[in-house]
């Protein structure tokens, strides 16, 4: 896939602390501590300007008692800003009793009245690319017995093909439940283990997965929106008693299109490790096919449904769009727990409602807060020679939009485009020519190889050979690594991606490591293979997973650590930076 440009996607957690009341102003402040991680780079298909059509609210929803936004603010974020809430917990069966009746007139009105939407503004929130989910507490009433679910099954897949239409644009995706797993214990059956749950709960997804393709075969089922995304944990017991067992049933099942997660808390390498890991696991259970799509269903979320934040960046520019949708002002600190980039300048663009009464005519509209657009910019240059970072804190006021744009003081854009490829090893073996566990254990001076086939070969292309790892503080923290028999030399571990470096409170830490290679020289046999080994006992081998990247023309001299690589000339040069691209998630 032809990639130009890319742009870094941005993991949001807003969390609302405790509302106090201000001093001499007696005016209720609600504080928030808003977490941004400018970790991941998102494929934006060689577009260079921003599009604000993105993430705006982990949990979005449409409910009646948001029909208070003024209509103008809601004209500006749909218009101007084209935003879109990306997930929504109103999928057939959310908020309601399981319904009495299947007939097409009954889940029509079911639907329209499940997403509440009342005026035509608020339809421009509806995204193609929106995800919807079903609260796992109607899990029980579904599965009373064979009647009840059948009748749910069916009534998902009229839901499906007659409330979406022209008007109200279909999700791309219906992610079953949100976060089953993790209320099993409330959830399960007299006398049923988790396993026997995830498993029961995994076939139930398959069916509502081939209803649901039946009326509408664009629609892409999946789960299980696993909200614990730490499969390290507890020597990896988490990842074999939970999602593997939904990704091994759901495998059976031959329906479901994703697999979903929560990524709270975590990034860098422990997210790419993990990656790795779904990644690796569903290419075999696809017989080394493609391995399954990995959603990110939830990346950020409020507490306050009123209160929302995202932000992204170009290589070039950030932006940071807050929402305070609710009638009381907040307090905004911010954090960037991974650190930003220094700034050339920042510009704040707010849109704010006075305070007044509604009038006659508001009333009339159905719009409960008066007042007055209000539209303000500020900003800020850095002296020259000099940086700027952005303020500690801000006010949102009621009612309040600001979208904060930051021009970063290092340019990265580069005009030039790399072919990528992902490929996953399509066999294991130990030193004793055995398939070891999945993940392998790791045994004092024993290999652990990982062989490759179908490869592209290219002599102008470069390998990204990612190894995965989780060992116990106080192990040997990085492995020895052969390609195709021949010891890599230790300093070829790239600082690209650090490793295992976060530890959690199991004393372990999980994570990648890269090495790059040529890739003539990495397809000179028959089978490409790479070993690990450690000198000492504990820990486990998780995956190899290989990026290929491969050039052509100009676009040669962005690719490093190939052979032949050679510089990019200055007047063609825009950044002078190696392209990170990824697909675009389909």
């Amino acid at each position: 896939m032809d990639v130009a440009r890319n742009m870094k996607a941005v993991g949001v957690l807003l969390v609302v602390l405790t509302a106090l009341i201000r001093g001499a102003l007696s005016q209720r402040l609600y504080y928030v501590n808003v977490r941004a991680d400018f970790g991941t780079t998102l494929n934006t298909g060689g577009v260079e300007t921003f599009s604000r059509r993105q993430f705006v609210n982990g949990h979005g929803t449409f409910k009646p008692d948001l029909d208070v936004v003024p209509q103008k603010l809601l004209d500006y974020l749909t218009t101007d800003l084209q935003v879109s809430f990306s997930r929504s917990s109103r999928g057939p069966f959310k908020g309601t009793s399981l319904p009495p009746t299947t007939s097409l007139s009954k889940v029509r009105t079911d639907g329209r009245k499940n997403l509440s939407i009342k005026d035509d503004y608020r339809l421009r929130f509806v995204s193609e690319q929106r995800v919807v989910t079903d609260d796992p507490k109607t899990i029980p009433e579904i599965t009373k017995n064979e009647q009840t679910e059948s009748r749910a099954i069916t009534y998902a897949g009229f839901f499906f093909k007659y409330f979406y239409n022209n008007e109200f644009v279909p999700p791309k995706y219906y992610e079953c439940f949100n976060e089953p797993m993790g209320k099993a214990q409330a959830l399960k059956k007299k006398g049923e283990s988790q396993t026997e749950f995830i498993e029961r709960i995994s076939r139930l997804c398959t069916r509502l997965c081939r209803e649901v393709r039946k009326h509408v075969p664009e629609t892409r089922t999946g789960g299980p929106a696993n909200e614990f995304v730490r499969p390290s944990f507890n020597d990896f017991e988490m990842f074999k008693n939970r999602i593997k067992i939904w990704m091994d049933t759901s495998a059976r099942g031959g329906c479901q299109r994703f697999v979903s997660e929560h990524v709270y808390n975590i990034g860098g390498s422990y997210a790419e490790a993990n990656l790795d890991l779904i990644g690796t696991y569903t290419s075999w259970l696809n017989d080394g096919g493609k391995p399954d799509k990995y959603l990110v269903s939830e990346m950020g979320h409020s507490d306050d449904i009123q209160l929302s934040v995202n932000a992204l960046a170009t290589r070039q520019r950030g932006f940071i769009i807050m929402q305070n949708l609710s009638g009381k002002p907040a307090r905004v600190k911010f954090n960037f727990p991974h650190g930003m980039d220094k700034l050339k300048r920042w510009t704040r663009r707010r849109l704010r409602i006075s305070d007044e009464k509604p009038t006659n005519e508001e009333k009339r509209q159905n719009i409960l807060v008066g007042g007055n657009l209000m539209w303000k910019i500020a900003g800020k240059r850095a002296k020259a020679g000099g940086t700027l970072t952005l303020p500690d804190t801000i006010r949102l006021d009621q009612y309040e939009t600001t979208v904060f744009q930051v021009t970063f003081d290092k340019d990265s854009r580069d005009l030039r485009s790399v072919k990528r490829s992902r490929h996953f090893a399509k066999s294991v073996e130990n030193s004793r020519n055995l398939k070891p566990d999945f993940p392998a254990p790791i045994e004092k001076d024993q290999k652990v190889h990982y062989f490759f086939d179908d490869l592209p070969t290219s002599s102008r292309g470069v390998v990204a050979i990612r190894i995965a790892h989780s060992r116990p503080l106080g192990k040997v923290d990085k492995p020895k690594v052969w390609i195709n028999n021949v010891l890599v030399p230790s300093e070829s571990f790239s600082a690209d991606v650090a490793g295992g470096y976060r530890k959690f409170s199991d004393g372990s830490y999980y994570g990648v490591f890269i090495v790059y290679y040529d890739l003539e020289d990495f397809t000179k046999g028959k089978r490409a293979k790479v070993s690990v080994s450690y000198p000492d006992n504990g820990g486990w081998s998780v995956s190899v997973v290989l990026e290929v990247d491969q050039c052509s023309g100009s676009s040669c001299c962005v690719l490093g650590h190939r052979k032949n690589s050679r510089a990019c000339k200055p007047n063609n040069d825009n950044g002078n930076r190696r392209p990170m691209p990824t697909p675009v998630p389909t």
